[in-house]
């Protein structure tokens, strides 16, 4: 779990949300390696081990791999936000990396 400033900039008054990460992506790929807040604040991307997910403020909801496999080929070694779209430095083995981008719904 880890929680977000949902309001204002004053640390100790803000109203903090508190997000819990599927259980089901901890399981096999904790730790938490980054997390990237969209810069309208309505996406988050996290990534641990192997893969990412998106998280929809608005919606409260997940995106995640549908392919476990496809999860698992995958390290995230970077990731930061354009606009509504999310893009990720993924590495397949160690001698090879590429960017991968995914747009989000804005709503």
């Amino acid at each position: 779990m880890f929680f977000h400033m949902s309001s204002g900039t004053d640390l100790v008054h803000a109203d903090w949300e508190p997000i819990q990460v599927p259980l089901s992506y901890l399981a096999g790929n904790y730790p938490i390696r980054y997390v990237s807040l969209s810069e309208d604040g309505k996406q988050i991307g996290v990534a641990g081990r192997h893969g990412c997910i998106l998280y929809n403020r608005q919606t409260r909801r997940w995106r995640m791999f549908g392919d476990l496999n496809q999860e698992k080929a995958i390290t995230c070694v970077g990731m930061t936000w354009l606009d509504n779209v999310v893009i990720a430095l993924v590495s397949k083995t160690p001698q090879h990396a590429e960017v991968r981008y995914t747009f989000t719904n804005s709503s």
